[in-house]
C-alpha cells in the first residue's frame, strides 16, 4: 500500500472509501506504462548483480534519502530500483511500502534517459495524469527523479522526490538532486565493490590451497627475469623469501640461471609451451621445468624433480637389457599377442623350436599359433587364455603340443601375461614365452610307471615321506616332501639326502649313518625330533622329523617321515612377539626392556664398564595426532622407531616404553664415566639429528623433534625402576630447557622432584582451606576513565607466604588443579560484578578474568559457567575472558564452538599476551573474539627497543583492520602510555594506574576517585 507518511487524513479516507490502491493490484487499468528500455535484459543482470533486491535497510542509504527530503523539503524521497514487474524501494522517507507495480512507476520513465525527469504538476502530464496515484491517493502532483546508472551504464532505477503539490526545480536544485543520485550511485559501487572483493579472497584462498597441493614448484617471473611468486616446496633450493625478486642467476648455478634465461625469453617470444630438463649437479638430481607465458608481462614456469623416474628409467632400461641375456642364454621362445588386432611378434628361438626360421613363417598371427596348436589341447589353452584375460587367474600357463615342421608333435610349456590395457579397461597386450618341455614329459612319463606303487601309498599323505639307502641316497620322495623341500622327484632321486639339510648336519650325516650301519646305535631311530630343513632356493626352516629302518630284499632302507612345523613355530614366535613386542613398532616393549635391562645391570657390574639409558620422547606428538589423526601419528611411530633401530650399533636396545616414548639401552661403554658419558651424548646427538629429518607421512611432511634425557650406570645398586625414573626426570629436564635438546640425570632433579610433589600437596590442601585470593588491577583508557579491571589469582601459603603464580600456575595445569581453582575463581568475579552491578560507580566496569587451556577444554566451562552467571545475577556483558594462543594450536573448532556459545550470552573474549605465541590471520578471522592484548615484554622496551615497538605498532594495526579493541599491559611511566597513544593504542593496564590490590583495597582506590 502506497502511502505518504504525513497524509494518513487522506489516506483513511482512501481505505474508508473504495480502497481503490489496493483494487489497483488486482484490476486492469488503463494506463501508458513506460516502454522497457532497449538493454532491459542486460539492464536486469546488473540489478540484480548487486544484491540489494529484498535486502535489509541500510544506513548508507536511508542517511541520503533522509537529508535529501529535508533539502527539498518534499514529504516523500525514495531510492527506487525498477525490477522486470515491480519498483522495490531500497530506501524510503516518507513511504510505508517496499515496492508497487512497475507500470504504476514514474521511475520507469526516469530510467529511459541520462537526464533527471521532472514533473512539475502531473495531471497536467498526458503520460500521467491518469495514473491512479495523481488521480487517488497519495495524489502525486509534483515528481522528480535521478536515474541511478552503473558505470556500465546500465540504469537501475532512481533517486526520486514526490510531493503532493506542484512546484519546480531551479537549476541549482537540479544539480543538488544530481549530486544526492552520484552518492546513491557510490553506495551501490561500493556494495558491488566488496562482494567483488570477498570472491576475490575466496579465489585467491582456492588458488593457494591448490598452489600447495601441487607436487611441482610453482614460479612466476617477470619481463625483468625476476621470480614474482614461488610456492612452498621442500625442493627449493632457498627458503621462498629468499627467491623472490631476484634472477635466476642470483638463485640457480650460471650455467642452469643461463639456460632458464633462454627458455623465458623464448617463452615470452613464441607464446608456446618450452619444455626442458635440467641437472642439478651439486644435488645428484633431474628436473623437468615447463614455461607457459600468462600475459605480456608473466611466465608461469612448473619444476618437477624427476630423479626417481630417470633412475626408475635407467634400472627398466638395464633390466630389459639383463632379460634378454637371460633370454638369448637359455633358449627361450618369446611372443608377443596384441588382443586386439591378434597380430603377434615371435622371436627366432620361438620359430625355430617348431623348426622354422623366423622369414620362413612370414606375418606371425593368432591363427597362425591356433593352427599349429594339438586339437586335443587348443580348447584348453584358449580356456585358459580367456581366464587370464578377465581376470580371474594370475597368469596363462599350460602344456601344449605344437606341430613341428617335420610334423611330429612337441611338446612346449607356454606362459604369459596381460601386460597392457585400453583406455576404456580392455586386455591390450599380452607377453609370453615357449619353453621345449619334450624331454621332461618323457622323463616324467617314464618315472611315473616306474613309482606308480609307491604313489598309491603316499599320493595323500601330508607329510614328506623320504626313503634313503645305507649311503644316504634318495630312492623315493613323495609329493608332500616336493612341497616342502621345493624339490621334484627326478631332482633329487639318486642324489644324496644331505643336500636337504644345512650345515653342520650336512657334512656329518654320511659319517652318522656308516657309525650306524657299523654299530647299530644312533639317538634318531625311532624317535621323534625337530631340525633344520634347507629348502631348493636355500632358506632354512624347521621340520620335526621321525626315521624307522626297515629291509627290503636284503638290504637296509631308512624311512623318513617329515613335517613343515613352519606354521607351528610361527604361532609360537607370535605367542612370544605378542608378549614381549610393540604390536605397533615391532620393537621390545616393557617386558623386555625391563629384562634385557635386568641383564645390563648384572653385566656392568660384573664387568665395570658403564651403560647407559636414554629416555627419548617426542616433542608436540600429541598436536600431530589431534591435526593430522591418530593413524599419521602411527606412521610417523614406526619410522622414528626404524631410525632409532638404524642409529645404534647391533647389541643396543631400543625399546617402546609407551605412546611416544621410547628407550635406547646402550652397553658396554667406557670405564672411565667422562668417556662413557661422551659415547652415550654421541648416540644421543645422532639420534636427535635423525628425528630433525623430514617425515613423509602419506602425502604429509613433517618435521619433529625430540627431548632425550640420559642416565648411566655401573654397578648393582640402583633398581631397574630407578634408572627408568632418573631417565625419565632428566627428559623432562631436556623438555624444560626448550625441548630437541639433551640433558643428563643429576641427584639435583632428584630434589626437584621431590619439591615437586610437596607443592602439589600443598596445593590440594590450599583447595580445602581456602588459601586462594583475588587481587584486581585496574583498567583505563585514554581519558584516565576507569573502564574495568582483571583479576589475578594469588596464593597466601601458610609457610612460604605470598606464592607467584609462575610458580604454582603450570604445576595446576600439569595436573588438573586448575580446572576447580578456574571454577572458584569464575565465581568469585561473577558476585565481585553482580555486587558492581548494584552501584553506578561500578556498574559499568568490566571484568576480565583468564581461563586456562586446561580449564577451556574442559567439556563442562559452559555449562558452569552460565550456571554462575544465573546464580549470581551478574551481567555476562561485563565480564570479559582473557585466552592465550597457545589454546588455538589444536582443535579449534570445538574451540571456537564454545567461544561463540559464550558470546551468544554477552560474554566478551580478549587473547592475552598476544604476539608471544603462534596464533595466525587465518586462525583470528575465525574466532569471535573482542580484543587484542599487547603483552607486557613489548612494552618494557617500548622507547628503546625498535622491535618492540615495531610489534607493538603491528598489532595496534591489525586490531584496527579487525574491528577489535586493544588494551596494552604492563603501563608503568607516562612517557609509555604517550607513545602508545600516539601508535594508536587507548587502552591501558599496568603500575603507572594501580598495583593489583585486594578487592576491599580496590573499592576504596575507586571511591577516591
Amino acid at each position: 500500500m502506497l502511502t505518504l507518511a504525513n497524509d494518513k487524513e487522506h489516506f483513511n479516507g482512501y481505505l474508508a472509501e473504495d480502497c481503490s490502491f489496493c483494487v489497483l493490484q488486482k484490476q486492469a487499468i488503463t494506463l501508458s506504462p513506460a516502454p522497457p528500455p532497449k538493454d532491459e535484459a542486460l539492464r536486469l543482470h546488473a540489478l540484480r548483480k548487486t544484491g540489494l533486491l529484498d535486502s535489509a535497510p541500510e544506513v548508507r542509504f536511508d542517511r541520503i534519502t533522509r537529508l535529501a527530503a529535508q533539502f527539498f523539503r518534499v514529504e516523500t524521497c525514495l531510492v527506487s530500483l525498477v525490477d522486470s514487474e515491480r519498483q522495490w524501494f531500497k530506501s524510503r522517507v516518507g513511504l510505508q511500502v517496499d515496492e508497487t507495480h512497475r507500470d504504476h512507476s514514474f521511475c520507469a520513465h526516469t530510467i529511459l534517459g541520462d537526464h533527471i525527469l521532472e514533473i512539475p504538476d502531473a495531471r497536467n502530464d498526458p503520460r500521467f495524469a491518469d495514473n491512479p496515484l495523481v488521480t487517488g491517493p497519495p495524489h502525486i502532483r509534483f515528481y522528480a527523479g535521478a536515474p541511478l546508472i552503473t558505470r556500465s551504464g546500465y540504469r537501475l532505477g532512481s533517486l526520486c522526490l514526490i510531493d503532493p503539490a506542484p512546484r519546480q526545480l531551479s537549476s541549482l536544485q537540479h544539480a543538488a538532486l544530481r549530486d544526492f543520485a552520484d552518492c546513491i550511485e557510490h553506495e551501490i559501487e561500493t556494495v558491488q565493490q566488496a562482494d567483488m572483493q570477498r570472491r576475490l579472497n575466496a579465489t585467491m584462498a582456492r588458488t593457494n590451497a591448490m598452489l600447495s597441493t601441487l607436487p611441482d614448484m610453482v614460479f612466476v617471473v617477470n619481463r625483468e627475469h625476476r621470480f614474482v611468486a614461488c610456492n612452498e616446496h621442500p625442493d627449493l633450493l632457498m627458503p621462498t623469501h629468499e627467491i623472490l625478486g631476484k634472477t635466476p642467476a642470483e638463485v640457480l648455478p650460471s650455467l642452469l640461471a643461463e639456460q632458464l634465461n633462454q627458455h623465458i625469453k623464448q617463452a615470452f617470444t613464441t607464446n608456446q609451451l618450452i619444455n626442458s630438463e635440467f641437472f642439478l649437479a651439486e644435488h645428484n638430481q633431474y628436473f623437468e621445468a615447463r614455461l607457459h607465458i600468462l600475459d605480456r608481462e608473466e611466465i608461469l614456469i612448473l619444476v618437477r624433480n624427476i630423479t626417481q623416474e630417470k633412475r626408475d628409467a635407467e634400472r627398466l632400461h638395464n633390466s630389459e637389457n639383463l632379460l634378454k641375456a637371460v633370454i638369448d642364454a637359455n633358449s627361450i621362445g618369446t611372443w608377443q599377442l596384441d588382443l586386439q588386432t591378434e597380430e603377434m611378434l615371435v622371436n627366432n628361438k620361438w620359430a625355430s623350436l617348431i623348426g622354422y626360421d623366423l622369414e620362413e613363417l612370414g606375418q606371425v598371427t593368432y591363427d597362425t599359433w591356433k593352427q599349429r596348436v594339438h586339437p586335443d589341447d587348443l580348447a584348453y589353452c584358449l580356456d585358459i587364455i580367456d581366464q587370464h584375460a578377465h581376470g580371474d587367474i594370475p597368469l596363462y600357463e599350460a602344456n601344449l603340443r605344437i606341430q613341428h615342421k617335420d610334423g611330429h608333435w612337441i611338446w612346449i610349456n607356454s606362459r604369459g601375461r596381460i601386460t597392457t590395457f585400453t583406455a576404456d579397461g580392455q586386455p591390450e597386450t599380452m607377453l609370453g614365452t615357449h619353453f621345449d618341455i619334450s624331454a621332461q614329459v618323457q622323463t616324467e612319463n617314464s618315472l611315473q610307471e616306474q613309482s606308480q606303487h609307491m604313489e598309491v601309498i603316499v599320493e595323500h599323505m601330508l607329510d614328506g615321506i623320504i626313503s634313503i639307502n645305507g649311503d644316504g641316497t634318495i630312492q623315493s620322495f613323495n609329493p608332500a616332501a616336493e612341497q616342502i623341500f621345493g624339490y621334484s622327484y627326478p631332482e633329487v632321486l639318486g642324489k644324496n639326502v644331505n643336500i636337504l639339510m644345512p650345515e653342520p648336519h650336512r657334512s656329518h650325516h654320511d659319517s652318522y649313518i656308516h657309525n650306524y650301519m657299523g654299530s647299530g646305535l644312533g639317538g634318531i631311530i625311532g624317535k621323534g625330533r625337530e631340525l633344520e630343513g634347507l629348502h631348493k632356493d636355500g632358506h632354512r626352516f624347521p621340520i620335526e622329523i621321525g626315521i624307522a629302518e626297515v629291509k627290503q630284499e636284503g638290504e637296509r632302507l631308512f624311512i623318513g617321515m617329515i613335517r613343515d612345523i613352519t606354521e607351528r613355530k610361527k604361532g609360537e614366535d607370535e605367542i612370544r612377539q605378542l608378549a614381549f613386542y610393540d604390536g605397533l613398532t615391532q620393537l621390545p616393549n616393557r617386558r623386555l626392556l625391563l629384562d634385557r635391562l635386568q641383564q645390563a645391570i648384572a653385566n656392568a657390574d660384573r664387568h665395570q664398564r658403564h651403560s647407559a639409558l636414554l629416555f627419548l620422547d617426542l616433542d608436540n606428538f600429541k598436536s600431530l595426532n589431534d591435526s593430522a589423526g591418530h593413524g599419521q601419528g602411527d606412521r610417523l611411530l614406526q619410522q622414528v622407531a626404524n631410525r632409532l633401530t638404524q642409529g645404534v650399533r647391533k647389541g643396543d636396545t631400543v625399546a617402546r616404553l609407551s605412546g611416544d616414548e621410547f628407550i635406547i639401552m646402550l652397553e658396554e661403554l667406557s670405564v672411565d664415566n667422562h668417556e662413557a658419558a661422551n659415547q652415550a651424548e654421541v648416540v644421543a646427538e645422532k639420534l636427535l639429528s635423525e628425528i630433525n629429518r623430514s617425515f613423509t607421512l602419506e602425502g604429509l611432511d613433517y618435521r619433529g623433534s625430540a627431548s632425550i634425557g640420559i642416565t648411566l650406570f655401573n654397578d648393582h645398586c640402583a633398581s631397574r625402576e630407578d634408572l627408568l625414573k632418573q631417565a625419565d626426570m632428566a627428559m623432562y629436564k631436556a623438555k624444560a630447557a626448550g625441548r630437541n635438546s639433551i640433558h643428563f640425570f643429576d641427584p639435583q632433579m632428584q630434589v626437584a622432584v621431590t619439591a615437586r610433589a610437596a607443592l602439589e600437596q600443598d596445593l590440594h590442601a590450599a583447595i580445602r582451606q581456602q588459601q586462594f585470593c583475588l587481587h584486581y588491577q585496574i583498567q583505563v583508557d585514554d581519558h584516565g576513565c576507569h573502564v574495568g579491571a582483571e583479576v589475578l589469582l594469588r596464593w597466601q601459603h601458610p609457610e612460604r607466604g605470598m606464592v607467584s603464580p609462575a610458580d604454582f600456575i603450570p604445576l595446576t595445569e600439569e595436573t588438573g588443579l586448575i580446572v576447580p581453582i578456574g571454577e572458584w575463581v569464575l565465581e568469585q568475579a561473577c558476585q565481585t560484578l553482580a555486587s558492581w552491578g548494584q552501584n553506578t560507580a561500578t556498574a559499568e566496569l568490566c571484568l576480565a578474568v583468564n581461563i586456562s587451556v586446561v580449564q577451556f577444554r574442559r567439556g563442562d566451562l559452559v555449562r558452569h559457567l552460565l550456571q554462575t552467571l544465573q546464580k549470581t545475577g551478574a551481567n555476562p556483558q561485563r565480564l570479559k575472558l582473557e585466552i592465550t594462543e597457545s589454546l588455538l594450536a589444536n582443535n579449534l573448532d570445538e574451540v571456537v564452538g564454545k567461544m561463540r556459545t559464550l558470546r551468544q550470552q554477552g560474554i566478551s573474549f580478549s587473547i592475552d599476551d598476544f604476539g608471544t605465541g603462534y596464533s595466525s590471520l587465518a586462525y583470528l578471522k575465525q574466532l569471535p573474539i573482542n580484543q587484542l592484548k599487547i603483552d607486557q615484554r613489548f612494552v618494557r622496551d617500548l622507547l628503546t627497543n625498535s622491535n618492540d615497538q615495531a610489534i607493538a605498532e603491528a598489532i595496534i594495526t591489525l586490531a584496527k583492520a579487525m574491528q577489535l579493541d586493544v588494551i596494552a599491559e604492563g603501563v608503568e611511566t607516562e612517557a609509555q602510555r604517550e607513545k602508545l597513544l600516539q601508535l594508536g593504542c587507548r587502552h591501558y593496564q599496568g603500575y603507572l594506574f594501580g598495583r593489583p590490590a585486594p578487592l576491599d583495597e580496590f573499592r576504596h582506590a575507586l571511591s577516591q576517585i
